[in-house]
């Protein structure tokens, strides 16, 4: 059920990639003056994703269909990361592109007849975003970003034989946005704590949301002019 592979290794890599500040904080600090950007960076953050699957319009199918819904079970909560590359144009406006994961969700419905009636979907995809920065401190910024998304999703679906099921992937453009704050360790990297919506099509079709919180690492590329 989950993504646990990838997980791993993303978080596998967010940690190592952690280290780094911590490691180099002393020499980094002392040399901040002299660091000068040259407003591309590359980043990844890690958080906690969840789904909102209309249960409504699923009692409403299988009633339609002549069936009497007990209960529905969901889960929709799970992991989700990305990856981004970004380039600042100046102090308040960026571009981010990046993959991202947001991890896969189910629900199961009780029914009478009985008929295990059940749905899964993975979520994962390419985005462009603009991100707008405003400085509150000297390290600490507030941002906000909107974005286009190129979305692919699996989904399936399981029953005892009562209903018929169908198992298909789609690919499909929406949207997102989301806000959150950075703070700067270094003049290289920066700790960003953020809260996205994506726009997707949930278990049957609809247009729904998943929302991703995540906290992520930074790093601007660019050269120390002290010598």
């Amino acid at each position: 059920m989950k993504n646990t592979t990838a997980l791993t290794r993303a978080t596998v890599a967010l940690f190592a990639a952690g280290c780094l500040p911590v490691l180099s904080f002393s020499s980094q600090a002392a040399d901040d003056a002299g660091y000068t950007e040259n407003g591309w960076s590359a980043g990844m953050s890690i958080g906690k994703s969840s789904a909102n699957i209309d249960s409504a319009a699923i009692r409403t199918a299988l009633e339609n269909n002549g069936f009497a819904v007990t209960s529905i079970d969901k889960d929709s909560r799970n992991e989700g990361y990305k990856v981004y590359l970004g380039y600042q144009f100046g102090r308040y406006i960026g571009l981010e592109g990046g993959y991202f994961d947001l991890g896969d969700f189910r629900f199961m419905a009780d029914t009478v007849p009985v008929t295990n009636y059940g749905g899964y979907t993975k979520l994962k995809g390419w985005n462009l975003d603009l991100v707008g920065t405003l400085p509150l401190t000297a390290r600490l910024s507030a941002f906000a970003r909107l974005g286009v998304t190129r979305n692919e999703s699996e989904t399936r679906f399981s029953s005892n034989g009562l209903i018929n099921t169908a198992r298909y992937s789609d690919d499909y453009s929406k949207h997102k946005y989301g806000l959150g704050l950075q703070y700067d360790i270094s003049a290289a990297f920066t700790l960003r704590l953020e809260a996205e919506r994506y726009r997707m099509d949930d278990l049957v079709g609809n247009d729904g949301d998943i929302d991703l919180y995540s906290l992520g690492l930074v790093y601007r590329f660019g050269e120390n002019q002290l010598r």
